[in-house]
């Protein structure tokens, strides 16, 4: 008899095939069952690790009538409130918590009153109970570690519960998350047998590591892994080592079965009426769901494939039956159609979305855990490591990512009238969206195996090469920052073993090497070089043949060049061009109230300026500061006690109740201990517990206000350059190039955590590169129209000037150049050093809109030239009047009663062209080193605090390593009307000048952060 129709029968009697799938094909029933039972839950009992978005599914022997009184799900803050629905007739009932429950914590779902004609249905042992995974990188260390100490979590399988085998993958959870760059097999982490170092692919990914031995190991010999004290969790700390030793059963001869991931039907979509479902969900099987703010909850793909699940020797396992799936299964799927906030196309589709098994997926048929009844169905436990990715780079971008330990819960039931094995499961995906916020979704897995094995499809072979399908920085150099990484994205995963730092893969800086950090994620991979980027620079990136997918075929080498813009001089002061929470500005101490909200107005600001609010922060928000140059990392010292550092984090007694100290200081209760993440131009403090609600706390970058030396830069009284250049806070008060500024403290109250996605965003690229607002001539230079070379367009980050009217003294005036000479269009522009944080609130029906908070901050521009003739002293004199670099201050939204505390609303919305992105925006035009003069006399200007307001649209795009880009233009005509003054004693109005903003002459262009960090 054909090897593969034993496995069929065998398997058939080893699970005492039941039915309970609410298939009329089903030969096997409960029927004579003298009672209800469970049969399934998910999770199963004892599971940890939970996705705290998963449902919590109960199938029973019988149809049962039930709703939310009779589950009662209990964790840390009590009963947790449920919407109870039911599938396969009533056979599941699938329990949905009303919110996310908590991370890091224990649940015990129990039963009441659940009574049918066959009994009452009850667990054995009162409860399932499950324990919730941490929270994810990015959020407080409280929520990201399972506890105080770094050790071993869990490790699967034990060799106890579940049996080791020739086969087994290696699957550890640790306590912490893990420095992946730390974790290196062969070195800190091993695998021996024989004394030998056993081949294998080491995944690392947070706090999981997952060991595949490329070959089959020897039964009844030991198999020992150490993993010792050079492996490092992300605050530093060395691990304690670890040593556990197993004993590989044999599970020969084994044996394929051939199974088919059908899809939920050959021609509708998941979303459709009439496909097939999930007995356990009720939900369409074989789609993969993808719910997140970014993407709304109708982003799906339907999957389908043959899965080829390689069986031990059944005879030899008779209660616990172990199977895997060999590496490089592939299960395919329809495009994910693209839409921001679920709503607005983003022009674009997936392509098809590919599914990869980077290593063996193991499993194992149990025992039913709910009853002993011979016909109860077998429980299926499998856990796989995939990459997922599409085929199109602007989503593969935002998609492609490695998930690590995806965990499948179901039964496995014979079908003796098809001859077929059919698996029905549950597990939870839980993918990065654009880097910035994990999506989940509950996949609803089915599979049947064929009833003519002998016939069954062949697990096809892969003979395709892996291609570089598109790299960071690629064609848009001008958008790469010093600290950004390179990132190769092939067209399908590689094998780890194959990449090899200075080997396989190389960069050199001016044809020198250069030594980098580097992971693969998805089909990604990413590197860091160290030292970071540079600007001058020209990088070489290769690598060679000896890459290969896991199949083992070769990638066609390349070298990729690419330079960063050009970067002149140092020792320039830096600007913080976003603080959230807050506005990056210091405050006039007088004018603040922080009791009531208030916080003053920005120094050198005008008397009738907005009042800034005291900002609430969520919960588990970061604090996230960026700068307009590279920081001194060394400068950067995270104080620990109050009044310590030049970078402080405090919780201030109570704002209305404790005792102020002079000057209008409020008094420091305690430092926030926390972690800082240093990047280049970008500070980001994690607090390790988060923010508690209605407390107040405030931030404080240190500067030096008037005695700025190198040395107040390690000594922790200022936050420095990395050419040792000051941070200037007070940019109204015009300080030289050789001053700091009050120190910047910013305050805050807690407030609840929302699921609102916060998102960080660039201005580039950039015209201005050293941040130093002046426009050098070796700095990129705006460019003609093609086919116009005196037509010059608004360059990205610029904005266009030109003299509209002049009155009073003032004769005639141009911008860039002299008004009597040739025309000079490339020298009307001032360019922008600046970034901005939005926040993504989500789809709103009634705007048909995505609505996004912008929260406001301030632009820096570069200076230009006037060319004046003005009337004084009876004489026209010639003069050149430098604007100096201008301020804009985006002012806050009104409330509803006048007051300005609110972010300012954005809308991305769907246009026929692509999706738009619009708001407006009130702003103070600020020019505080204007400094008007002729013939000896000194003149004054009224351009501070100049009220605009800016109606600006743009298009929303991805750039094809997936990076979000959003432009925005004026969309109307904007005059600044500004009036100068002879000062001789009093105050005699001498010139009045009108510049003008042409429709489109503002142009700003946001780029987010790289998808991989």
């Amino acid at each position: 008899m054909d090897m593969r129709k034993l496995i069929v029968l065998t398997g058939t009697a080893i699970l005492a095939a039941c039915g309970g799938s609410g298939s009329d094909e089903q030969t096997v029933s409960f029927d004579n069952w003298q009672e209800t039972e469970v049969v399934y839950s998910y999770p199963f009992d004892g599971q940890a690790e939970v996705s705290p978005n998963a449902p919590v599914v109960v199938r029973f022997s019988d149809p049962v009538d039930v709703d939310a009184s009779n589950f009662t799900l209990t964790g840390p803050d009590g009963a947790v409130g449920l919407t109870v629905r039911s599938a396969d007739e009533g056979r599941s009932a699938v329990l949905m918590p009303d919110d996310a429950l908590a991370v890091k914590s224990e649940y015990a779902l129990t039963l009441n009153n659940i009574r049918t004609d066959s009994g009452d249905a009850a667990l054995p042992d009162g409860s399932v109970d499950f324990t919730t995974r941490a929270a994810l990188a990015g959020k407080p260390r409280a929520l990201r570690q399972l506890s105080d100490s770094f050790e071993v979590a869990s490790v699967s399988p034990d060799g106890d519960d579940l049996p080791f085998l020739d086969f087994s993958s290696v699957n550890l959870v640790m306590t912490q998350p893990l420095d992946r760059q730390t974790v290196v097999y062969g070195d800190t982490v091993t695998l021996t047998q024989n004394g030998q170092t056993v081949p294998a692919q080491l995944r690392v990914d947070g706090r999981q590591i997952s060991i595949d031995p490329e070959q089959v190991l020897e039964p009844g010999t030991e198999v020992t892994l150490d993993i010792t004290n050079g492996v490092r969790n992300l605050y530093g700390e060395a691990f304690g080592g670890f040593t556990r030793t197993f004993s590989p059963r044999d599970t020969k001869p084994r044996e394929t079965l051939v199974q088919e991931a059908a899809p939920a039907d050959p021609v509708l979509g998941c979303l459709d009426q009439g496909v097939q479902t999930s007995p356990i969900t009720g939900d369409p099987i074989n789609c993969v769901p993808l719910i997140a703010k970014l993407l709304g909850d109708n982003t799906v793909s339907k999957q389908q494939g043959n899965v080829f699940a390689e069986l031990g020797f059944a005879p030899n396992f008779p209660d616990k039956t172990p199977l895997r799936v060999p590496k490089g299964s592939l299960l395919k799927g329809d495009p994910l159609d693209v839409r921001i906030g679920g709503e607005v196309p983003a022009g674009f589709d997936s392509g098809e979305v590919t599914v990869t098994f980077l290593g063996d997926a193991n499993g194992y048929l149990l025992p039913n855990p709910y009853s002993d009844d011979p016909s109860a169905p077998k429980q299926l436990r499998l856990t796989m490591d995939v990459a997922f990715d599409t085929e199109v780079q602007r989503a593969n971008g935002a998609f492609n990512q490695t998930l690590l330990q995806v965990e499948l819960v179901g039964y496995a039931i014979a079908d003796t009238s098809k001859g077929s094995l059919i698996v029905d499961a549950v597990g939870v995906v839980e993918p990065e969206v654009l880097g910035t916020e994990t999506a989940y979704g509950v996949l609803s897995f089915h599979m049947e195996s064929y009833p003519d094995q002998p016939n069954a499809p062949e697990m096809e072979v892969d003979m395709s090469s892996p291609e570089l399908a598109a790299w960071q920085p690629g064609e848009h150099a001008n958008k790469q920052r010093p600290g950004d990484p390179i990132i190769l994205n092939f067209s399908e995963p590689l094998d780890p073993t194959s990449v090899i730092e200075g080997d396989t893969l190389r960069v050199t800086a001016d044809g020198n090497p250069v030594d980098f950090e580097y992971y693969l994620d998805g089909v990604s991979v990413v590197i860091q070089p160290q030292p970071s980027l540079q600007h001058n620079t020209d990088y070489q990136v290769q690598f060679t043949d000896g890459i290969t997918d896991i199949a083992g075929n070769p990638a066609q080498g390349e070298t990729l060049s690419f330079t960063l813009p050009t970067y002149i001089g140092s020792g320039h002061p830096a600007i913080a061009t976003t603080t959230y929470p807050g506005f990056p500005c210091a405050v006039d101490k007088s004018s603040w109230d922080i009791a009531n909200g208030d916080h003053g107005i920005c120094r050198g600001g005008e008397g009738d300026d907005d009042h800034l609010p005291v900002m609430p922060m969520p919960a588990e928000r970061a604090i996230e500061v960026q700068f307009s140059q590279v920081m001194d990392e060394d400068s950067i010292i995270l104080g620990e006690t109050c009044d310590s550092g030049s970078f402080r984090v405090e919780k201030i007694a109570d704002a209305g109740q404790a005792p102020q100290q002079s000057g209008n200081n409020y008094v420091c209760q305690e430092a926030v201990p926390g972690e800082i993440e240093y990047n280049a131009r970008t500070v980001t403090f994690i607090p390790d517990q988060p923010w508690e609600d209605g407390a107040t706390y405030r931030y404080v970058l240190m500067s030096e206000n008037q005695d700025f030396t190198p040395a107040n830069c390690t000594s922790g009284e200022a936050i420095c350059t990395e050419d040792q250049g000051p941070f200037q806070t007070a940019l109204l008060e015009a300080p030289t190039d050789d001053m700091g500024g009050p120190n910047l403290e910013i305050y805050f109250t807690g407030a609840p955590a929302n699921d609102n996605v916060f998102q960080v965003l660039r201005n580039l690229p950039t015209f201005d590169v050293n941040g130093d607002t002046v426009h050098q001539d070796s700095e990129p230079q705006p460019q003609p129209a093609a086919g116009d070379p005196n037509e010059y367009p608004v360059p990205k980050n610029s904005t266009e000037l030109f003299v509209k009217d002049t009155g009073g003294l003032l004769l005639d005036a141009r911008v860039g150049c002299d008004y009597d000479g040739p025309a000079c269009p490339q020298e009307k522009f001032i360019h922008v050093t600046a970034a901005l944080d939005v926040e993504v609130v989500g789809y709103d029906a009634q705007e048909d809109a995505v609505r996004v908070n912008i929260y406001p901050t301030l632009l820096q521009t570069s200076s230009v030239d006037v060319y004046a003739r003005l009337l004084l002293v009876l004489f026209p004199i010639d003069q050149i009047i430098a604007t100096g670099p201008q301020i804009m201050r985006i002012r806050y939204q009104e409330d509803g009663n006048g007051n300005r505390n609110q972010p300012v609303t954005g809308w991305i919305r769907e246009t026929p062209e692509g999706p738009v992105f619009e708001t407006s925006l009130d702003i103070y035009l600020s020019a505080p080193y204007l400094e008007p003069s002729a013939a000896g006399l000194t003149l004054s200007h009224d351009l501070y605090s100049y009220p605009l307001s800016l109606d600006l649209v743009g298009d929303v795009t991805f750039l094809d390593d997936g990076r979000l880009q959003i432009e925005q233009r004026n969309q109307a005509e904007q005059d600044v009307e500004v009036s100068i003054s002879l000062d001789d004693g009093g105050v005699i109005k001498a010139a009045d000048m009108t510049l003008g903003i042409p429709e489109g002459g503002v142009f700003l262009n946001y780029i987010s952060t790289p998808i991989k960090p």
